[in-house]
């Protein structure tokens, strides 16, 4: 089933993290299986994980701007989207 899936992708994306901590996708992904879960919290702070390795990269500001705004926080939301638009002004993701 769908909670499953979400398990074992979680599993395999902090092993790629464990082999390769560097690697801002495998943040993105792991961001997002750990909201699709509804742990926003521990989404944003994989997030924020992935931020603190590229700070500039697009997906990762996007993401954590989504889940800044789930978590009812739209002003830190807004603060990201335009952080994000600084770095990448002609963003179609942000």
């Amino acid at each position: 089933g769908a909670a499953g899936d979400v398990e074992g992708g979680l599993a395999a994306i902090r092993e790629s993290l464990r082999l390769d901590p560097s690697s801002a996708w495998a943040y993105v992904v792991l961001a997002d299986l750990l909201e699709r879960k509804g742990q926003h919290l521990d989404a944003l702070r994989a997030a924020e994980d992935g931020l603190r390795r590229d700070p500039t990269d697009e997906v990762l500001l996007n993401r954590k701007a989504w889940v800044e705004y789930q978590l009812g926080r739209s002003e830190a939301a807004l603060g990201t989207t335009a952080a994000g638009l600084r770095l990448h002004p002609n963003s179609a993701m942000l």
